[in-house]
Formats: C-alpha cells, structure tokens, sequence
C-alpha cells in the first residue's frame, strides 16, 4: 500500500509538471504570420458608432499583406498604395514610397480583424473580414 501511495504521489507530481511546463508565455503571442491575406474592410468607426464601410465611404476597401512582405492598401475605389510591410508587435509598418502608414492590430480573430490605419496622420479605425 506504501508503494502504491508513492507511485500515486508520484505520478500526480508528473502530470502538473507536463501541464505547468507545456504553457509558455510563447502560447499568448500573435503568429507574425496571422495578417497575411486580403482584409475587405466591412465596418468604419465613425462618430462613436461602427457604420457600414459603404456608409462611411469606404467601399471596396481593403488592405493586403503578402507573406512576401509586400503589401496593398486600397482606402477607396480610386486610390491604392503597393509597397512593403514589417509586422511587430500587433503592428504592420507599411512603406509606401517614402511614406510610412501603420495598422495597428487592435483584435485578430481566425477570419475577422479590428485594427487602426493610421494613413498619414489620419487615424481610422475599422473592421474587416479575411478573402
């Protein structure tokens, strides 16, 4: 019966060390890879309130960031900017020529993005869904 008690103890021991040393802060970071893709931008925080990006003068809004690190921003129907991007912490540097536009990532969730653009000075916050 002492064994088995040991044995128990024993394996008790174990089983919270798997567990405490399978977690790592590691598990909390963003995969730096989560903004590739083509982001349709579907809602504008405009006033205080979330409005359709039709509404808001945005449609057929997107940004695309490629895992090659280029990247294109079209804010409306008539405008679109190409050129590279650097993600770090939940923020995409964008450089357009010799222009710097930053998105910073406010909630990625799988197919679904809520971010800030900050389009030379101009801040904007917005929703977008994942093509």
């Amino acid at each position: 019966m002492k064994n088995f008690k040991l044995f128990a103890a024993l394996l008790v021991v174990a089983v919270c060390t798997m567990f405490v040393t399978s977690c790592s802060k590691d598990d909390n970071k963003k995969d730096e890879t989560s903004i590739i893709g083509k982001w349709n931008v579907t809602d504008v925080y405009y006033q205080g309130n979330w409005i359709s990006a039709s509404q808001a003068g945005y449609t057929g809004a997107y940004a695309q960031f490629n895992s090659d690190l280029t990247y294109v921003g079209h804010p409306d129907s008539q405008t679109t900017y190409n050129g590279t991007y650097v993600y770090k912490d939940n923020v995409a540097t964008c450089k357009v020529g010799s222009d710097i536009v930053t998105y910073t990532i406010i909630e990625l969730n799988g197919n679904t993005i809520t971010a800030e653009l900050n389009e030379f000075g101009v801040k904007t916050q917005f929703k977008a869904m994942r093509q």
